[in-house]
């Protein structure tokens, strides 16, 4: 059976409650992961790609808003356009206008409660976690780290591109 996790939520999840869920999961593969939303934030502000993935966030949301809450279209559309930054979105978006719908209270809590690094020191399922070196949205700097290089269970592959 393969089953399907946005690969953050995947990684996130085998080292939450590593015994059960090798119970069910017997081998896992995640690709360019954003594993530490915190750090992938301020990788893409600094990025020279910054405008491409602030122009993709604002067509999906806008996409979202026209399907599901056209009523705030417009509002949302003068919203949108002053987004500067990933952690401006995720603090309109992830935490929401309401912060209780989400359980976040800022943008830093989201990052740092729904990031999966400090859950891959627990995995035990055999993982394969491949990256791009050249990778514009997540840095691979942190598939090269303690976290991942000290468990026996994850390999990693880094590719050019």
């Amino acid at each position: 059976m393969t089953v399907l996790f946005a690969f953050e939520d995947l990684l996130k999840a085998l080292g939450e409650n590593p015994e059960e869920v090798q119970r069910h999961i017997k081998g896992a593969v995640v690709v360019s992961s954003a594993v530490d939303l915190e750090a992938n934030s301020k990788f893409i502000d600094n990025s020279p790609h910054k405008d491409e993935v602030l122009a993709t966030l604002r067509i999906v949301t806008l996409k979202r808003l026209m399907t599901h809450d056209r009523n705030n279209l417009k509002q949302e559309r003068e919203i949108l356009r002053s987004i500067a930054t990933t952690s401006d979105w995720d603090g309109r978006y992830m935490v929401g206008p309401e912060p209780e719908s989400w359980g976040f209270t800022s943008a830093l809590h989201y990052h740092t409660e729904a990031s999966a690094l400090p859950y891959v020191p627990y995995i035990q399922t055999p993982t394969l976690a491949i990256h791009s070196e050249d990778d514009t949205i997540s840095p691979v700097k942190i598939l090269e780290g303690d976290e991942f290089t000290g468990n026996p269970n994850i390999t990693t592959l880094i590719t050019d591109r």
